[in-house]
């Protein structure tokens, strides 16, 4: 038996063109962030989860803390270091 690597997750696609690489990215790019769900976002895609944090005006320490976006109304979002 000889070598074989694993390629559990590995998706190979070979490109036409700088053009497809483009396109197959900006695709990939529009589900990661604006489709496609994420467990610790409570299961809200990026895009959807920052809307409804900017709009609650939640701490983002809190969020990070917490996993939670729930907290008392403020004027501003903070960003905690």
């Amino acid at each position: 038996m000889g070598f074989e690597p694993t390629t559990t997750g590995i998706t190979r696609h070979l490109f036409d063109s700088i053009e497809d690489v483009r396109q197959i990215t900006d695709d990939w790019l529009l589900r990661y962030n604006e489709i496609r769900p994420h467990d610790a976002l409570g299961s809200l895609p990026p895009a959807r989860f920052r809307e409804q944090l900017l709009a609650a005006e939640i701490p983002l320490c809190n969020v990070y803390l917490t996993g939670e976006l729930t907290a008392p109304r403020l004027s501003k979002i903070m960003v905690c270091w």
